[in-house]
């Protein structure tokens, strides 16, 4: 994944896919905790918890709005 800060990457056990399973494929948006490395210009996340964020969830109370990068 990127953005305008630069790119990173989120890793997932095998065993915490499985427990997340719904989650990972099914939201929106996601909100993701755990250790971060970086290497190089490149930041890594290794997910230790992870939410769904999205404009009904009491985490999220997102407001989204669209954006024109051009």
């Amino acid at each position: 994944m990127a953005d305008e800060t630069g790119e990173f990457r989120i890793f997932v056990a095998p065993d915490f896919f499985e427990l997340n399973r719904r989650v990972i494929q099914q939201a929106k948006f996601i909100g993701v905790e755990g250790p971060l490395q970086k290497e190089g210009p490149i930041i890594h996340v290794m997910a230790r918890s992870l939410y769904e964020l999205s404009i009904e969830s009491p985490a999220g109370h997102l407001k989204v709005e669209s954006h024109d990068f051009h």
